[in-house]
């Protein structure tokens, strides 16, 4: 075995002497033909170092969260429509419920058990001034763990 190894170590000994340049090729980084210097070389790991670029990414994201936790300070608008018809007798008993227009003739056993059709509107608006429970929420999650 130590006999293989020392004649393969002779092979390449020997191919790289006859083929100069062989064994010890300059490599060309840059694609230009210039030698790479120390300081080109370094310029370019911190360029294509893709942990770097990881770590740029994850900062950014990071103050786009605190933008986010921020946005709780503004006030928010909501606003809803809601449109149903039914001839169900739960949904029409609740309907006319919600609207304040049940009367006593609704009472009626064969009127509740088969209702004519209802149409419900519903709009709904909102406006909450200050949430600090989400501020303080948001803020806490945009620190580092």
């Amino acid at each position: 075995m130590a006999r293989i190894l020392f004649c393969l170590v002779l092979f390449f000994v020997n191919f790289s002497i006859n083929q100069p340049g062989w064994a010890f090729q300059r490599m060309d980084f840059c694609g230009d033909g210039a030698p790479l210097s120390l300081e080109g070389a370094i310029q370019m790991a911190l360029a294509k170092n893709p942990r770097i670029a990881a770590a740029q990414s994850q900062l950014e994201a990071s103050g786009e969260r605190i933008t986010q936790a921020r946005s709780g300070l503004l006030p928010q608008l909501n606003f809803s429509e809601n449109f149903s018809r039914t001839n169900s007798p739960t949904g029409v008993f609740s309907a006319k419920l919600n609207q304040g227009e049940f009367t006593q003739q609704d009472f009626n056993v064969n009127r509740l058990n088969n209702p004519n059709s209802r149409n419900n509107f519903a709009t709904v608006f909102s406006v909450t001034l200050l949430s600090s429970t989400a501020v303080k929420a948001g803020l806490a999650s945009t620190r580092p763990n």
